[in-house]
């Protein structure tokens, strides 16, 4: 209760400032997000010069939609990754259309560049756990490796994927994950890892182990639901590294131990 004060203290200096300095606000254009977990959801209204501020169940942020709402079969993330699959299939069809007769590394080239990129962006935080976000994922991969090799007919999509080298886009976000963790450690972000829950293990490593392993978090550790799932899917994947990738003097070379030891 009392940081919802604290918001609407804000938001009224926020109001006082822009009269202060002409700046008028578009409050139609403003909206209010709830992020909690479903038993914890309480309703408050929010103004901003004396006019109510709309809720919305979710809102695009840095290019990455948030979203209130989930399901046991979907995940918090599903208005987002619906969202760039609509996109990548756009931007693929556009490559098919304009690229045909193209060569084959050329095809590759401009998936990566303009599809693949669109896939992954952010992918470290909103990576899925539900199996059918993460298939919608990986059958736009799948539709791409047959255009880029002029595939047609019943092919294996599984064996073409392994000719051509190209990892599923669930590994490559794990390893995203990772470099995350690895950026966090080594000081490459300012942001504390104390703040979301990663703490590191006090003691000697043992055989095999190495000196950045992290504490798994108990249940009242889990302060931020946003990098909850991040956090706890990620810690068991770091510290089974070997010791060799997770003491990389950088992180170029932590991502290129990191492909050469999956």
């Amino acid at each position: 209760m009392e940081d919802k004060v604290i918001l609407q203290r804000d938001l009224d200096s926020l109001f006082e400032w822009g009269q202060v300095w002409g700046l008028k606000f578009n409050v139609s254009k403003c909206n209010i997000l709830h992020l909690a977990r479903q038993t914890q959801k309480t309703v408050r209204f929010y103004t901003l010069g004396g006019e109510i501020i709309g809720s919305v169940p979710e809102a695009k942020y840095l290019g990455v939609t948030l979203s209130n709402n989930y399901g046991a079969r979907s995940s918090r993330w599903r208005p987002h990754i619906l969202d760039i699959v609509s996109r990548a299939n756009q931007h693929l069809w556009f490559l098919r259309r304009n690229l045909r007769g193209s060569p084959y590394r050329l095809r590759e080239t401009a998936y990566f560049t303009i599809v693949r990129s669109s896939l992954e962006y952010c992918g470290a935080i909103w990576d899925p756990s539900v199996k059918e976000e993460i298939d919608s994922l990986e059958i736009v991969q799948r539709r791409a490796a047959r255009w880029a090799r002029g595939a047609r007919g019943v092919i294996s999509v599984t064996g073409l994927l392994r000719d051509l080298g190209w990892q599923s886009l669930a590994d490559r976000r794990r390893n995203q994950r990772l470099c995350l963790f690895y950026k966090l450690l080594h000081g490459g972000l300012d942001l504390p890892p104390e703040s979301v829950g990663i703490k590191l293990h006090q003691g000697r490593a043992t055989r095999g182990s190495h000196q950045w392993k992290i504490v798994r978090p108990s249940a009242g550790d889990r302060q931020s639901p946003l990098w909850k799932s991040t956090v706890l899917r990620t810690i068991p994947e770091w510290n089974s590294l070997n010791p060799g990738t997770v003491n990389a003097d950088s992180i170029t070379t932590f991502k290129s131990r990191l492909s050469a030891n999956p």
